[in-house]
């Protein structure tokens, strides 16, 4: 197994980000990132010695302590918030440590049991190796969108040769209040537009197939939308070279975890 530079670069910014959030102590992230730069320099980061450098870096955010305050919590989120293009469902696992940020809570923290899991699953997602592929502009793209009631999240992937699956990234976002009064058919299309502007340095350009589990969405571009608002969406859909297609919400789980898993676990 090879690992390139490109990937000791990311954790020597990882590790750069968790210093500056003040999380952790800095002589221990300073001195992973010291070796990663060494050892890069020398071109000598082989898979066992690469691995040893993630075992340290998996001891410095498994040492990461539960926020006492507002400003410790809101450093954690900056750099939880620096990777959420790698951790799927990002938006609401984050949402109850989000809701103690807010002005009513105390700054001395009060950590009710689904803030305390989302802080642990979140260092887990920080921790885990991501197994996320390059995209190749030579090839489709598949677009998996969904909305909920209360957020939207999309899985942007390529298949292989052999038809494999292969996940490029996540996009999540939380609904606000007026848009959580939105039809479904709004949100799928809102879900859509958003996942296309997080994704445009990719997918523009290509050819795009767009996976939906709400059936009335597939007809947003093969017929005359109803409101101004379909109709202006369904319009800026036109710069993109895409097909919209329907899956069954029971096969739909890359996307419609994005938007609904988090929040049945809360509950």
């Amino acid at each position: 197994m090879k690992h390139n530079t490109n990937a000791s670069v990311c954790i020597i910014h990882q590790q750069s980000v968790c210093a500056k959030s003040g999380l952790t102590s800095l002589d221990n992230v300073m001195a992973v990132v010291t070796k990663i730069v060494s050892l890069i320099s020398s071109q000598a980061l082989n898979k066992q010695k690469f691995d040893a450098l993630l075992d340290e870096i998996n001891s410095v955010y498994n040492g990461l302590l539960m926020p006492s305050a507002k400003k410790e919590l809101r450093s954690f989120l900056g750099l939880a918030s620096y990777y959420r293009d790698y951790i799927p469902n990002f938006s609401e696992i984050v949402l109850p440590l989000t809701g103690l940020t807010k002005r009513k809570v105390s700054n001395i923290l009060p950590w009710p049991i689904e803030a305390e899991e989302a802080f642990v699953k979140i260092k887990d997602e920080l921790i885990r190796t991501p197994t996320l592929h390059t995209p190749d502009i030579s090839h489709p793209f598949w677009l998996y969108t969904d909305a909920s009631a209360t957020a939207i999240g999309a899985c942007l992937a390529q298949h292989d040769d052999v038809g494999k699956e292969l996940p490029i990234a996540f996009f999540s976002k939380k609904l606000t209040p007026t848009q959580m009064k939105w039809s479904t058919i709004e949100r799928e299309a809102f879900c859509v537009l958003e996942a296309l502007k997080k994704f445009d340095t990719w997918v523009f350009g290509g050819k795009i197939q767009v996976v939906s589990d709400h059936n009335p969405f597939t007809y947003l571009t093969n017929s005359a939308p109803h409101g101004a608002k379909l109709s202006r969406w369904a319009l800026a859909l036109q710069r993109y070279n895409l097909t919209i297609s329907y899956r069954k919400g029971i096969q739909h789980g890359n996307a419609d975890a994005l938007s609904r898993l988090a929040i049945d676990s809360i509950n």
